[in-house]
């Protein structure tokens, strides 16, 4: 038992510390800013950052960590650069950093790459596709408005979460360090809760009054609180040991719930439900019971008692699934279209001018996030707006090739993840099932908010998403081929 305890332990080498403190050296170059606040959060990112060197998790847990966070708090933190370095910021420096860790450890272990059955599918999907519909759109269509050098620096905001999901593939090395990355994400997860709460608790639409919060927009913040949903609502129902964990995740929940009912969003409200009676089928699975007992009846008080303690809530849901829920929208062009289109949000017209562009441009589409600026010339009104679907999205800026690809892709993650979760089942690892079944699940809801919505837009939901998706494949990878059992008896 203590071989096992210390082999977990691991030495952090000098080049490691090194490149860790590269974010250190990016926060004091605006330390000498005017501003006593910037010199303040200076200080005080120091002083974290300083003490987090400290704290015994393997140099991948603190990069991935440090990544995720940066990324997920940067609407409020700002774009910090050093001195008038285009790019030179926090972020990029830390995914030097995780690229660098990334390369010297596979110098030391004689090996740089983990090969997994998306990984081909992932390439084409996120690199070869979107930067070859960037430079064919710019030399051969030259789309008024549509720049090398923006389109560009889009495109690295666009491919992160991905860059995030291949170096947690890669630098995971124990089941341990999977479960450390999942249990902080998920506190990031509770911390835009939590700071979303206070408004919340007024009661009001929070659709139209929602301040620019850590996640953002409404529709984003359901988004982020459907995929992570599944992942509590197993701790509750599987986590039968952990009684303290459970009585967290059910207080998420609730906080949860309420939250989602005021951000009047009707893809999140979905979504929340096929988390529910999704895990419902998983936990069934994994234990041959469907939890129809306390859990279950935990849950539904949970989501069930801000509708009772504030009636208002169950009509701010059914209104939304009125036909005639924007008759008292504000913005002009939902009265200017049939009622249908009116109950969509104005999407219809959206997804009408994507077959537009697809019928016009059905192999290469109109370009890798040129949509805004082709949309006027497929709508009635010649206004601008994104896809709100990501299938469609794709088929109208990337044609057949690129929607192909990425259905491709999905489905292979999506069976990948599902023999993961399988092996978790044969090894009953509780954890496992709760970080490889949620997975599953959380994949699903994405799918469904992906339909109205254009999901893979830059944001911390989707960051969070496939950091999630990464740590269930590395996770379920070790449980099948024992890598972790090699990597240990080689030490």
């Amino acid at each position: 038992m203590k071989e096992s305890t210390a082999s977990e332990q691991v030495p952090i080498p000098a080049w490691a510390v090194t490149l860790l403190f590269f974010p250190v050296a990016a926060v004091m170059g605006f330390v000498a800013a005017d501003s006593l606040t910037l010199v303040g959060a200076a200080t005080a990112g120091v002083i974290a950052l300083l003490l987090f060197f400290l704290v015994r998790f393997s140099i991948p847990v603190k990069l991935i960590f440090l990544l995720v966070t940066v990324s997920f708090l940067q609407r409020l933190l700002g774009y910090f650069k050093v001195g008038e370095v285009r790019g030179l910021n926090i972020g990029n420096l830390l995914l030097l950093a995780g690229f660098s860790y990334w390369l010297l450890n596979g110098l030391q272990r004689g090996r740089f790459y983990r090969p997994t059955p998306v990984d081909f599918w992932l390439a084409m999907a996120t690199v070869a596709v979107p930067v070859f519909s960037i430079i064919f759109t710019v030399v051969f269509r030259k789309v008024p408005g549509y720049s090398f050098g923006e389109q560009l620096a889009w495109y690295k905001q666009w491919v992160t979460p991905f860059v995030y999901f291949f170096l947690v593939c890669q630098t995971m090395e124990r089941k341990r360090d999977i479960r450390l990355i999942f249990y902080l994400v998920v506190a990031l997860t509770a911390l835009a809760v939590l700071e979303g709460l206070p408004e919340a608790l007024r009661f009001s639409n929070w659709h139209l009054q929602r301040s620019e919060g850590i996640v953002g927009q409404a529709n984003d913040y359901a988004a982020l609180i459907a995929i992570i949903a599944p992942f509590l609502f197993l701790v509750l129902f599987l986590w039968k040991e952990r009684p303290v964990a459970r009585l967290i995740a059910l207080l998420m929940l609730g906080a949860m719930a309420l939250t989602m009912i005021t951000t009047y969003s009707r893809a999140g409200y979905v979504g929340f439900a096929i988390a529910l009676v999704a895990t419902l089928y998983v936990t069934y699975r994994g234990t041959g019971k469907i939890p129809l007992g306390m859990p279950a009846l935990a849950v539904m008080g949970a989501c069930l008692l801000p509708v009772v303690a504030v009636p208002e809530l169950l009509e701010y849901v059914q209104n939304r699934f009125e036909l005639d829920t924007y008759k008292r929208a504000k913005r002009k062009s939902y009265t200017e279209y049939g009622l249908l289109n009116q109950y969509s949000g104005d999407r219809l017209e959206l997804w009408k001018g994507a077959l537009g562009m697809a019928h016009d441009y059905p192999f290469f589409g109109v370009g890798f996030h040129s949509f805004e600026l082709e949309l006027p010339r497929y709508n009635a009104k010649g206004e601008s707006n994104y896809p709100h679907n990501q299938f469609l999205g794709a088929l109208a800026e990337g044609g057949i090739i690129w929607l192909s690809l990425l259905v491709v892709f999905f489905w292979k993650l999506f069976r990948f993840l599902y023999h993961n979760w399988r092996a978790t089942l044969a090894a009953e690892d509780w954890l496992g099932q709760i970080i490889c079944g949620g997975a599953i699940v959380s994949f699903v809801v994405m799918t469904w908010i992906a339909m109205s919505n254009d999901f893979l837009n830059p944001g911390p939901k989707n960051i969070i998403f496939w950091v999630m998706m990464a740590s269930a494949i590395r996770y379920g990878t070790l449980i099948r081929t024992g890598e972790e059992a090699l990597e240990e008896s080689t030490r």
